[in-house]
C-alpha cells in the first residue's frame, strides 16, 4: 500500500488495515493522529501540512529500508544454503579419515561460499599446496 492509499483510508475513518507491513501500520496510525489533531484544532493547517510531508518522506524511507533488509536476509539465507551443501562432504571426509588437506579444502570452499569470497578459497588451497610441497621435501 502506498502513502496516498493509507491517507485515503484515514480520511474515510477506515479501521487499521491488516497488511502485515510494519511501516504501513505506523504510517496509518501517525496519519490518523495527525488528522485527529488537525480536526481537534490542536495543530494548525500549516503545521499539519509540514508534518504530512515529513510522514510521507519517513514512510517511503522505512519502506526502502524494509525492502533492503529483506533482500539482504534473502541473500544471506541463500549463502547459508550454498554453504550447507558442503556439510555432507566435510563429514564424509572426516569419517573416512581423509587427508587433512582434503577436509581443509572442503572447509575453505564452504567458508568461501558462505562469505561469497572465492579469493579466500583460492588462497587457502594455495597455502595447503605450499605446505604439502614443504612436507614432501
Amino acid at each position: 500500500m502506498n502513502f496516498e492509499e493509507l491517507e485515503k483510508l484515514v480520511i474515510k475513518k477506515a479501521p487499521l488495515p491488516m497488511s502485515g507491513r510494519y511501516e504501513e501500520t505506523v504510517c496509518f496510525l501517525a496519519l490518523r493522529g495527525l488528522y485527529t489533531s488537525l480536526a481537534g484544532k490542536r495543530i494548525t493547517k500549516e503545521q499539519a501540512v509540514k508534518e504530512r510531508v515529513q510522514l510521507k518522506k519517513e514512510f517511503y524511507h522505512m519502506c526502502w529500508l524494509h525492502d533492503r533488509y529483506a533482500a539482504a536476509l534473502a541473500q544471506y539465507q541463500e549463502f547459508l544454503r550454498l554453504a550447507g551443501r558442503y556439510r555432507p562432504e566435510i563429514l564424509g571426509a572426516l569419517e573416512r579419515h581423509a587427508e587433512p588437506a582434503e577436509a581443509m579444502r572442503l572447509m575453505a570452499d564452504c567458508i568461501a561460499s558462505l562469505c561469497q569470497d572465492k579469493v579466500f578459497a583460492q588462497r587457502a588451497v594455495k597455502l595447503l599446496e605450499e605446505q604439502d610441497a614443504k612436507k614432501e621435501m
